[in-house]
């Protein structure tokens, strides 16, 4: 069985903020959550920078090349 990383979404979104520590407090900056499973990541990302954030949705695209 495989150990999980993270205890969840909330703990990983901290844990990353602290890696992009050098990123904080820039006016540059922008954290785009992906929706579901992104949103409580990218939430404590930006709380921890000082940084907006926004839900960014994509829908995908077929390649005339690319079965579905």
């Amino acid at each position: 069985m495989r150990s999980r990383r993270f205890r969840d979404r909330t703990e990983a979104g901290r844990l990353l903020a602290a890696k992009l520590s050098a990123y904080a407090n820039r006016p540059d900056v922008l954290v785009l959550a992906l929706p579901r499973g992104g949103v409580p990541v990218a939430y404590e990302v930006a709380r921890a920078l000082g940084a907006p954030w926004t839900c960014f949705s994509c829908a995908s695209s077929a390649s005339p090349a690319t079965r579905s």
